[in-house]
């Protein structure tokens, strides 16, 4: 999204996995978590310390995810002394419907209601926000100052799942140039004899073809 990376999920070893790669950590905007399994969860705090190496940061970091998750992050935090942090805030997504009851019993969870106090030594900045789902049945999560939006919908899993959809603004229509040339050049004479020796001002003609419209080399 820009400049700034997201992350969707995080389990064990993805602080390790994120040394290796080209990505710096101090580009992680936002994190998106489906569901509080382990292998999608369990890796947030230790990708929150890597990120919390970068001291000038002071844009918060958002943590995206089902109801839970801030609990989740708090008790771990708080539990394991983890200071060096970005600062950070928590947006949930309530009332996630469970939609594998046809094959599995609604999990029970130690976190359903829980409450865990805010500790500001931890860096979480307010309290975040808690989302709703609209009239559609999805959650409007963020959108950018460039149009990148992402939504949630529920999704069928052995517990309450979200999966999130990336939506990008549709920019001007690029023309592949590079799939074109060889017609070009193949009715070079013809188009010379259209265009003159700036023959090449085809790609322009056919760029501002609408829908329908259609262009047949001479």
């Amino acid at each position: 999204a820009g400049s700034s990376i997201w992350i969707f999920d995080a389990g064990e070893g993805t602080q390790i996995q994120m040394q290796k790669s080209w990505c710096k950590p101090s580009t992680i905007d936002k994190i998106f978590i489906t569901h509080l399994h382990g292998d999608h969860s369990f890796g947030v705090v230790g990708l929150m310390c890597l990120i919390g190496q970068d001291r000038d940061r002071v844009e918060p970091l958002e943590i995206y995810g089902p109801a839970g998750l801030r609990a989740l992050l708090r008790i771990t935090l708080q539990l394991t002394g983890s200071r060096m942090l970005p600062p950070y805030r928590v947006i949930e997504l309530h009332d996630v419907p469970f939609l594998h009851q046809r094959f599995a019993r609604v999990p029970m969870s130690a976190c359903d209601d829980l409450e865990v106090p805010r500790d500001r030594r931890f860096k979480e900045v307010d309290e975040g926000e808690n989302l709703y789902p609209a009239a559609d049945g999805s959650w409007k999560c963020c959108m950018t100052d460039t149009g990148v939006s992402v939504i949630a919908t529920a999704m069928q899993h052995s517990m309450k799942c979200v999966g999130f959809c990336v939506d990008e603004a549709k920019g001007e229509d690029r023309l592949r140039v590079d799939l074109l040339e060889d017609v070009v050049e193949r009715n070079k004479a013809g188009l010379q004899a259209l265009y003159g020796r700036a023959y090449k001002k085809v790609f322009k003609d056919i760029k501002a073809l609408r829908p329908g419209e259609i262009f047949e080399m001479p």
